[in-house]
């Protein structure tokens, strides 16, 4: 009889952490102008990253939009 109430209790209380979960997760974030700015400046970076572009392909090459295999990006901590 113990064994079955704590099945009972455990999901009971499994059942309300996944409701009070499922409410707070509807709610929606309406992100202003500042904000999508801020976000477009995280994205860029602060310095010009060095691009090569290697081979023959059907990737874009950011630097001359030609078609290429590869796309290196340099990526520093030290920069």
């Amino acid at each position: 009889m113990k064994k079955k109430v704590k099945i009972l209790v455990l999901a009971v209380l499994s059942g309300m952490v996944a409701i009070s979960s499922w409410v707070g997760n509807r709610q929606s974030v309406e992100m202003n102008a500042l904000m999508l700015e801020n976000v477009e400046a995280l994205a860029a970076g602060e310095n010009d990253v060095e691009i090569l572009c290697f081979g023959k392909g059907s990737v874009d090459c950011p630097n001359n939009k030609e078609k290429v295999a590869y796309v290196y990006h340099y990526y520093s901590l030290f920069d």
